[in-house]
């Protein structure tokens, strides 16, 4: 009788640690709302200062790279940065 409740709390156990990393290795929710805001924004200053520089292909890294973090899921960093951006380089951030 022992040996059956040992192996099931050690069954129990071993499934919620399962579940455990489960949700812990799980990449975050799409959100198209988050990923249409990083697009409108990096399209503002592709519009703006792309047009003035574009040969100048090195401004493009950071915010490309931005982008790119949204579309893997990385909202809030990719958002920020191109917020700062946006900002420096007098560009209105869209609400």
């Amino acid at each position: 009788m022992k040996t059956k409740a040992c192996a099931a709390a050690k069954l129990a156990l071993c499934l919620a640690l399962l579940e455990l990393v489960a949700a812990c290795s799980s990449a975050p929710p799409p959100s198209p709302e988050l990923l249409a805001h990083c697009t409108k924004m990096h399209r503002l200053w592709m519009k703006y200062e792309a047009a003035e520089n574009p040969s100048s292909h090195a401004q493009h890294a950071p915010v490309d790279l931005a982008l790119h973090r949204c579309q893997a899921g990385c909202y809030e960093e990719g958002i920020s940065h191109l917020e700062k951006i946006l900002r420096r380089d007098l560009i209105p951030v869209p609400p």
